[in-house]
């Protein structure tokens, strides 16, 4: 078991900041739809529309963020930056292949919602510990997250944090 670990560790490591940087942002994103509804937004108007997209940039920023952290501390265990220019040359481009990944995001949240609601997809309740509600939002989030996860784990193996020969090891 411990030789599986070790063997898998960068991809153990990236697939757990992954599902709590996929907390932090269906959390954030979910928390502002929450909101809105709770001000009278109905789900259904174009001013729940905008909260979408509010909640879809916020959710971005504060998992951009967190997860900047977490995979060059723990994932890739990158400490080739070692002066600030090199440092923020490394977060760009992490924000920037990131914003890539945004892309990606929204066009399968959106696309999944708008599929779900043409189609005339009715949202359904679950109570587990807490209720849930089986959205189009939910089922776009949900979507777009396993892209993102594989994309993300791609960019940043292979881009951001690539590791150079004789570098890193």
């Amino acid at each position: 078991m411990l030789a599986f670990l070790r063997k898998h560790r960068e991809i153990l490591a990236y697939l757990i900041v992954g599902g709590m940087t996929t907390v932090i942002g269906f959390g954030t994103y979910f928390l502002v739809l929450l909101a809105a509804r709770a001000l009278g937004v109905r789900e259904e108007s174009a001013a729940y529309h905008a909260v979408r997209v509010v909640a879809q940039i916020l959710q971005w920023i504060l998992a951009v963020l967190f997860a900047y952290v977490a995979n060059k501390k723990w994932v890739f265990r990158y400490e080739a930056d070692v002066t600030k220019k090199q440092t923020a040359i490394n977060f760009v481009s992490f924000v920037t292949s990131r914003l890539f990944s945004l892309g990606a995001d929204s066009l399968v949240t959106f696309g999944t919602i708008w599929i779900l609601l043409e189609s005339g997809y009715v949202t359904r309740e679950i109570r587990l510990i807490l209720p849930i509600s089986l959205s189009p939002d939910f089922w776009g989030k949900l979507l777009a997250a396993f892209v993102v996860v594989i994309l993300n784990y791609i960019l940043g193996k292979f881009v951001v944090f690539r590791k150079t020969q004789g570098k890193n090891t």
